[in-house]
């Protein structure tokens, strides 16, 4: 079988979205490899013991590698030595441990090919070091942009550093994987020469991790539940949605229950501002398994990004479970990847600036209760499914058929 080596600063049971994303990939992976995987074991980071407890049985190898996170620690080192710590970013530590680590430990271990998952950026560094160290193919995955990240703040300096550290990894890296469409266009504008070994491998759902729920009739009257889990951080907001809940009369927003789970810091005060606290309603963050059973009982799910003036290339691995729970989507996003997967499924979704829009879309909703909204069919959904999305990835890895197809032969 063929042997891969997976490198993944952060993985279960930390609960971060990359953990969720790339430890269902990993899981499904193991499979048709000889797996070993190199991870953090980070200190100080959220834990969830019910994320994917048996993800690493099975693999022919963990090496976890300690760091311990402090963030008062890391926001200084940010924003006040960022020449020294921001090369490209605040774990290029971890990954000079990780580096040494792995030529220890493997030492004499050959590998057919090397997998590396960023974020972090420093995760590429790692990768191409090892391409060279070890003499193995390369197999660079990226969940967001690294260089001219939107949504991260930088300097001038760190600019130019990261543009030259991206334009450096990539055009050494002998395949190179983003999570969108959009991504692989940016990235071929950018690096033309290097569009041949670019793919887009699309974030996804395991059915078999949600709950079965008998969902009953909603009784005559009941508000509509409209849930969002997750917090909201950087320029990601609620504030188009309670915008366009003020446009709404009160008799519209009575049928309507929006629920708010996670949230953040920011969002009573800013619920409070747009006088919408009688209809929202907001509860304190859950594990992965119980956010599972929450998306399953609602009757729509809320998919809100942040605000964008160019068309967005992010897709939210948390959108990946929302397709998966099998129930009606309402997004409110820029133009870009979540309004291109939104509308392939037949689910609307409006900008972050269409405040009209978005409140006559809650005003479809409490005119027929939800009733007119259908959710994505199942054949839709195909694309986002783990057994597809790993199938796409062995492609790329050169893993031609999974372990029990190819020992039949």
């Amino acid at each position: 079988m063929p042997s891969v080596l997976a490198i993944s600063y952060t993985l279960p049971p930390h609960l971060y979205p990359q953990s969720i994303q790339i430890g269902r990939l990993l899981g499904a992976l193991k499979a048709r490899c000889k797996l070993c995987v190199v991870t953090a074991d980070e200190r100080g980071g959220p834990l969830d013991a019910t994320l994917m407890p048996r993800l690493f049985d099975g693999m022919e190898d963990v090496l976890r590698i300690p760091r311990f996170e402090n963030r008062y620690l890391s926001a200084a080192k940010e924003r006040l030595l960022p020449v020294i710590f921001l090369r490209p970013d605040l774990h290029q530590g971890w990954m000079r441990q990780a580096e040494a680590a792995i030529l220890r430990h493997y030492q004499g271990r050959r590998f057919d090919c090397v997998a590396t998952f960023s974020y972090p950026a420093s995760t590429n560094l790692l990768g191409l070091s090892l391409q060279g160290r070890l003499g193995v193919r390369w197999i660079a995955h990226n969940s967001d942009p690294w260089a001219d990240n939107p949504v991260v703040r930088e300097g001038a300096w760190s600019r130019r550093n990261n543009r030259r550290l991206e334009a450096e990894a990539f055009g050494a890296a002998d395949a190179l994987v983003f999570t969108s469409a959009e991504t692989v266009a940016l990235y071929r504008d950018r690096y033309p020469h290097r569009a041949p070994v670019m793919h887009a491998l699309n974030h996804a759902f395991d059915p078999a991790d949600f709950p079965h729920v008998d969902r009953a009739a909603r009784p005559s009257g009941q508000p509509v539940t409209l849930r969002y889990l997750g917090s909201f951080y950087g320029p990601r907001t609620p504030a188009p949605l309670f915008a366009a809940l003020r446009l709404l009369t009160e008799d519209e927003r009575s049928r309507l229950r929006i629920e708010i789970v996670g949230g953040g810091r920011r969002v009573p005060a800013l619920r409070e501002a747009f006088g919408v606290s009688a209809c929202v309603s907001l509860r304190p963050g859950v594990g992965y398994t119980e956010s599972l059973r929450l998306m399953v009982e609602s009757d729509i799910l809320l998919v809100i990004d942040a605000p964008s003036t160019q068309p967005s290339v992010f897709f939210p691995s948390k959108l990946a479970d929302y397709i998966g729970a099998g129930r009606p989507l309402l997004g409110i996003s820029p133009p870009g990847t979540t309004q291109r997967i939104l509308t392939g499924l037949g689910q609307p979704c409006a900008d972050t600036t269409e405040t009209e829009a978005i409140a006559a879309l809650l005003r479809r909703i409490a005119a027929a209760g939800g009733a007119d909204w259908a959710a994505p069919a199942p054949a839709q959904t195909l694309p986002y499914r783990i057994d597809h999305t790993v199938a796409a990835f062995a492609e790329i890895l050169g893993l031609s058929a999974p372990a029990r197809e190819a020992d039949a032969e």
